[in-house]
């Protein structure tokens, strides 16, 4: 009679394949979740990019475009500016909602209308109205800023 030769994995040789695999896992997951903070800077680096889109947009339109910003819906939107908003055409500028761990605040140059909702200008001379567009993540503010003269910048701050 032939000695039985045992053919597999032994029990500890699982176990330790399976704990290997659950480590591996684990990090995998930290490492792909994002928090608040990364998604504010993200959103804000989307902003900055898609105003200047705009802006681009504006001048070859020859049109004045806006940017309308919703706070307690945590929204923008890209319009037309003439008797009535006309959304822009186009997937790049549909309109974009934040999670809803994240704030959104706009504030903008003053004028004389103030029963309008603020929003942002874009002049077909490349110019665009003063503002400041925050978003706020856990412990982070990071602001898209637009000077007199059109100059955008993105800035961050820490929450207190």
């Amino acid at each position: 009679m032939a000695p039985c030769s045992q053919k597999g994995f032994t029990l500890l040789e699982m176990m330790v394949v399976t704990v290997l695999i659950a480590i591996t896992i684990t990090f995998v997951t930290l490492e792909l979740q994002q928090d608040d903070n990364q998604i504010a800077r993200l959103e804000a680096r989307r902003f900055l990019a898609l105003l200047e889109q705009l802006r681009e947009e504006s001048v070859l339109q020859a049109k004045v475009l806006a940017v309308t910003v919703d706070s307690r819906e945590r929204s923008y939107r890209f319009d037309v500016v003439s008797d009535s908003s006309v959304a822009l055409d186009g997937d790049i500028f549909r309109q974009r909602k934040l999670p809803e761990t994240l704030d959104l605040q706009l504030e903008v140059a003053k004028t004389a209308d103030t029963t309008s909702q603020p929003v942002v200008l874009v002049f077909p001379d490349g110019s665009i109205s003063g503002f400041a567009l925050s978003i706020l993540g856990e412990t982070q503010q990071y602001s898209v800023v637009s000077d007199t003269a059109g100059n955008l910048d993105l800035t961050s701050a820490v929450i207190q």
